[in-house]
């Protein structure tokens, strides 16, 4: 019996260590801009007045539900097809006894950077032990992220709980240099996502919208 307890609990555990994706920073934004910035997609919202261009996840735990994961998305106005806001999505995973409940995010100099509670999940629960995930968005303008890519500076900031405890995340300026030379490009030829896949145009498809002499 005590066995049986223990492989059960051993296999919820891997199953809790295997259910997230996403890059290492290090490991991605080591392939330059240009690369992943071809890794972002347009998502079209059927339903709302804004589609979503965003970017891969970017996790500092890869594989795990615990740990820090986000990435950058941009909302595109239908009528104009241009991007209007810019938004981090960013998400904190953690095993406790129960929610931590961050109210706001603020930076490094703890301003106030007027966040959104967007999520708050409950996964993989084991024999007690539950993985609790809590989600916030982040506005940023388009000047500030053009600074922080400028300045080549890390943008440093915290969810924070009204008892004060943190949660600190890192969003490097290459990932952000990748996003605003996503929104240099047309828009229309950006791959699409459907389902949380990529669907881009093959080179036969990209031929035949071209014409002779492509």
């Amino acid at each position: 019996m005590t066995k049986h307890l223990v492989f059960c609990v051993l296999v919820g555990i891997f199953l809790v260590s295997c259910a997230h994706t996403g890059h290492r920073p290090e490991q991605l934004l080591k392939k330059g801009s240009d690369e992943v910035s071809d890794m972002f997609v347009v998502e079209k919202k059927k339903f709302e007045k804004f589609d979503l261009v965003k970017g891969p996840w970017i996790h500092d735990s890869p594989g795990l539900l615990i740990g820090h994961r986000y990435f950058l998305r941009g909302f595109v106005d239908k009528k104009t097809n241009k991007v209007t806001s810019h938004q981090i999505y960013a998400e904190a995973g953690y095993q406790s006894g129960g929610w931590k409940y961050y109210e706001k995010c603020v930076d490094e100099n703890v301003k106030d950077l007027g966040c959104v509670k967007i999520d708050r999940v409950v996964e993989n629960c084991v024999y007690g032990t539950c993985v609790y995930k809590e989600t916030m968005g982040v506005p940023l303008s388009r000047k500030k992220l053009e600074k922080f890519v400028e300045s080549k500076r890390d943008f440093i900031f915290a969810m924070k709980t009204n008892g004060g405890v943190v949660s600190e995340f890192k969003i490097d300026y290459r990932y952000i240099a990748a996003y605003l030379k996503t929104l240099k490009k047309d828009l229309d030829k950006i791959a699409i996502s459907k389902d949380g896949k990529a669907k881009r145009e093959t080179a036969s498809e990209k031929r035949k919208k071209s014409g002779p002499g492509y």
